[in-house]
């Protein structure tokens, strides 16, 4: 549907493997060895990258979409890079949750947010998404 936020395309610093038995075992460099990547930004871009494991990793999409409504409501002087992320992931969201209405909600108070230059360059992914988005709306 659209490019992933950046939380989404993070490098995974561990392994997965599945033994014949049907045992997950997980592999991951020591705590001394790795350099683990923090989410860059504020509470909301916390709450996004947690909402993306849920919703993508696990398959909970109601979850991700409860993450994301209680960050968004406090949000309050977020900035407007991670403002954006979190509304298109939620409006993703909303989409797979069959709730065309909130989605459309979300893409409107999306599109209302002033951004600069810089910041319509830094989010050209994700606003191509925003698009996708309308479309799918609009498709029916």
């Amino acid at each position: 549907m659209r490019a992933p936020p950046a939380a989404r395309r993070a490098p995974v610093h561990g392994a997965t493997v599945v033994d014949p038995g049907g045992n997950w075992i997980r592999i991951f460099p020591s705590s001394k060895d790795a350099s683990r990547e923090e989410p860059s930004g504020g509470r909301l871009a916390t709450a996004l990258q947690n909402a993306v494991v849920i919703g993508d990793s696990h398959g909970d999409h109601r979850q991700a979409a409860k993450i994301l409504d209680g960050a968004l409501a406090r949000a309050g002087d977020a900035p407007n890079v991670e403002l954006v992320e979190a509304l298109l992931y939620r409006a993703e969201l909303a989409l797979t949750l069959s709730d065309r209405e909130r989605a459309g909600e979300l893409l409107a108070r999306v599109r209302a947010i002033p951004l600069d230059a810089a910041e319509r360059e830094r989010l050209a992914e994700s606003l191509a998404g925003a698009d996708d988005i309308e479309a799918a709306l609009a498709a029916g």
